[in-house]
């Protein structure tokens, strides 16, 4: 009898093939060597500058140390306050408070971001900096938000987290902000496990933003390592998946730290990591340029599998199709999202859990420890009780069984 096969709409989905061997020759000490070369860093940047209009690009270890580099950047410190999405990871609020300045939270509209009502009503004396999140890669309001912000004489940063690939009135998301971020985690539109860049839209930021990327140390060769693991461990969890032991091994690996957490213990208790940021390694560029080079082909298969689970999904889907978009997730509601999940999981179909149960993710973030307050933003709860996503990574491929599965579940 053959083994079952399952279908992994989260967990190390943008692992292929060719980064899996790469990574694992990484590994050998003949190549740690290379792990810190400039090279694949410089031509990160310069593919990322051209895709994004020829915007000055620098790369970073991740893209919630772009965020605290940007916010730095635009002189955020105590007592100021800082306008931030209420549906979010608390890795956002983290490099806020990280800079002793106050999240200030904003409820989101129907396309899951910044509802402009809600933040021209939170804009005081003290509000340093907008941060403008494309949720799932959509960019809401876009133009309205920027007008508000223009008006007030803020400036902006345009979380593009989710959104490389996806474009607004025909021009790349990330050229609209004074400033812009990436991530390159391990379920982003490409992925390098961890990475991320700060794009300068607005001139007048960008001495200082060289100033700080020059200033950087080397990531820590023992976490790189770590990271280099990933693959390597995650296509030894999904080959183990069939018989139950997955889970078990999974968490061995974290528990004794041979692999990195995704969103680590200080971090979900409101505290940034203390040994970032840091520079963007080598070793992780040359992961991330497997499918940087190819970021266009990956794009239109992101759409046109998007287009598969919005038509099984129907009426339900959480954000309505926008022209440009390249979605990271389609979101849908569904009133037991856990009874969802698990019947999903039966029929071999795993999904991500991560952006559902609380405004501020993952599920166990204490979200207090950030400022925020239950009742701040009522939509953005109500939406996280309600919804789940599915990841269109390319390498997910749905049978008609599986999308059937799909719209008499959900």
């Amino acid at each position: 009898m053959s083994a079952k096969q399952y279908t992994f709409f989260g967990f190390a989905p943008n692992m292929t093939k060719e980064s899996l061997r790469l990574s694992l020759h990484l590994l050998l000490p003949t190549q740690w060597g290379t792990w810190y070369s400039p090279e694949p860093v410089r031509e990160v940047e310069s593919l990322l500058s051209t895709y994004l209009n020829d915007v000055s690009v620098y790369t970073v270890d991740s893209g919630r140390s772009a965020l605290y580099l940007a916010l730095q950047t635009l002189g955020v410190g105590a007592g100021d306050e800082v306008i931030v999405s209420g549906y979010t990871c608390i890795v956002v609020p983290n490099a806020i408070v990280a800079l002793g300045a106050t999240p200030v939270y904003v409820d989101i509209d129907d396309q899951l971001c910044i509802d402009p009502v809600s933040l021209k009503a939170r804009i005081t004396p003290k509000t340093k900096a907008i941060i403008l999140q494309h949720t799932f890669g959509y960019p809401g309001q876009l133009t309205e938000l920027l007008r508000i912000a223009k008006e007030a004489g803020i400036p902006t940063i345009e979380d593009c987290a989710h959104s490389l690939g996806s474009t607004y009135e025909g021009k790349p998301l990330g050229t609209f902000g004074d400033l812009a971020i990436l991530s390159f985690g391990t379920e982003k539109i490409i992925s390098s496990i961890r990475g991320g860049a700060v794009a300068v839209n607005n001139l007048a930021y960008m001495d200082a933003v060289k100033k700080k990327i020059n200033t950087l140390s080397l990531f820590p060769r023992l976490l790189l390592f770590r990271h280099l693991l990933y693959y390597p461990a995650a296509a030894l969890v999904r080959s183990l998946f069939f018989v139950g032991l997955s889970g078990h091994l999974f968490t061995l690996l974290r528990i004794t730290h041979i692999l990195p957490k995704i969103v680590s213990d200080g971090e979900l208790e409101g505290k940034q990591d203390m040994w970032t940021p840091v520079q963007f390694p080598a070793a992780l560029a040359m992961i991330l340029l497997t499918q940087l080079r190819q970021l266009n082909t990956i794009v239109e298969q992101r759409k046109t599998l998007a287009t598969v689970v919005r038509k099984s999904l129907s009426t339900k889907c959480a954000q309505s199709n926008q022209e440009g978009i390249v979605p990271l997730f389609v979101a849908a509601y569904t009133d037991v999202p856990d009874t969802t999940e698990y019947s999903l999981r039966q029929a071999s179909i795993i999904i991500s859990a991560l952006w559902s149960n609380t405004p501020i993710v993952p599920d166990d973030a204490k979200r207090e420890t950030v400022g925020y307050r239950d009742g701040v933003c009522p939509k953005a709860e109500q939406v996280a009780k309600h919804i789940f996503v599915f990841g269109t990574h390319p390498s997910i491929v749905l049978s008609d069984d599986q999308q059937r599965i799909i719209a008499g579940t959900v």
